[in-house]
């Protein structure tokens, strides 16, 4: 898989929009939370910077199996674990662990991605700990997407995008979205609609510019 996504990302039409106020986060790596949604999560690992260090929040399933296999070549370490299956309250997913981790990781200057609608959706939801992450940390969140001119999407709840060889890819990162610093319980709700906005914005503007 790993190969594959190196594969198509040399052989495609590769535009990286990255505005001033995302490059020293980017660029350097300063820490913060990037946050993309599930089914645009494919070709993430193809732009980071292999020099740095970075950790992304999977799934304790086997599909975070196959992941952390094909990230680890890019450089990325996986931290597993995800939020509790409503259907399914008794079975304990590591959500909290996970959540200390990320945050250990941004105290430690490590970077972290997560997909705020993952792993079980609905599809463009916000969950709760890409939001905690950001309040307790106090580090920006990025929001992330890409789109591919060709392609298969795939009839899961997702809509997974898997890109072909050839292509053409956009890739957009978002201004930072800082969390709030007082009346944090009145103001968390404005911190998941900003990145909710962010997220569709970036991904319905990049579906359109991409077919051009």
């Amino acid at each position: 898989m790993s190969w594959y996504l190196k594969f198509v990302f040399k052989t495609s039409k590769v535009t990286i929009e990255i505005p001033e106020q995302t490059k020293p986060y980017f660029q350097e790596f300063a820490p913060a939370i990037y946050a993309f949604w599930h089914g645009r999560l494919l070709m993430m690992p193809t732009i980071h910077p292999k020099k740095y260090a970075m950790r992304i929040l999977s799934s304790k399933n086997a599909v975070g199996i196959i992941s952390e296999n094909c990230v680890k070549n890019f450089g990325i370490t996986l931290i597993r674990g995800s939020g509790r299956n409503p259907n399914k309250p008794y079975q304990d997913k590591g959500g909290a662990r996970a959540l200390r981790e990320m945050l250990r990781c941004l105290k430690n200057n490590i970077p972290v991605g997560i997909t705020p609608d993952g792993p079980l959706g609905p599809r463009f939801s916000i969950n709760k700990g890409v939001l905690i992450a950001s309040v307790i940390s106090q580090k920006p969140i990025i929001p992330m997407s890409y789109s591919a001119k060709h392609g298969y999407i795939f009839n899961s709840w997702d809509k997974f995008l898997f890109p072909y060889p050839f292509t053409k890819l956009i890739f957009r990162l978002g201004v930072p979205i800082f969390p709030p610093q007082v009346n944090i319980h009145e103001n968390i709700s404005l911190l998941e609609q900003q990145l909710h906005k962010a997220l569709m914005d970036d991904l319905n503007d990049i579906d359109i510019l991409v077919k051009k």
